[in-house]
């Protein structure tokens, strides 16, 4: 029997929470077929995301659960390594993995953005007249019922 992993994600706790990412998941996916402008398209995902990023901090904020406290958690790989002492490696180090994050991140969303256009194109040569929103409700019911907390 496998025990189910901590999400610290506070959002995917609740109904609410859930509706919350599958409605962003779902308007930035959709939001081609109704922003032409890529650089506007661009200010309302930043703001999308700002807007659900807030809402996952401020519902932290308000979690009394102690298994997630940062200070816990690296008590807890502290505990697993040992006695040995924790050292992130100094700020280059610290930079270079951010930095190298940063890349592989926007790699991820030039992959999805380029994916996302090849899909809608085929649907919308299929006689779709909104691909992305079609695409939007499933990648909304995709977050939706993968956010689902395992009943244990």
């Amino acid at each position: 029997m496998t025990t189910p992993d901590t999400n610290f994600n506070t959002l995917s706790n609740t109904l609410p929470g859930r509706l919350a990412q599958a409605g962003v998941g779902a308007a930035i996916t959709a939001l081609p077929d109704y922003v032409s402008s890529r650089a506007l398209r661009a200010l309302i995902d930043a703001c999308l995301a700002s807007g659900l990023v807030y809402a996952m901090v401020e519902s932290n904020a308000q979690d009394d659960d102690p298994r997630n406290d940062p200070a816990a958690i690296l008590e807890d790989i502290e505990g697993a390594l040992g006695d040995s002492t924790f050292d992130l490696g100094g700020p280059v180090k610290t930079w270079s993995v951010i930095g190298a994050g940063a890349l592989v991140m926007a790699a991820l969303n030039y992959l999805s953005s380029k994916s996302q256009e090849k899909l809608a194109g085929f649907l919308y040569r299929r006689g779709l007249k909104k691909p992305n929103t079609v695409l939007g409700l499933l990648a909304g019911l995709l977050i939706f019922f993968g956010t689902e907390q395992a009943k244990g």
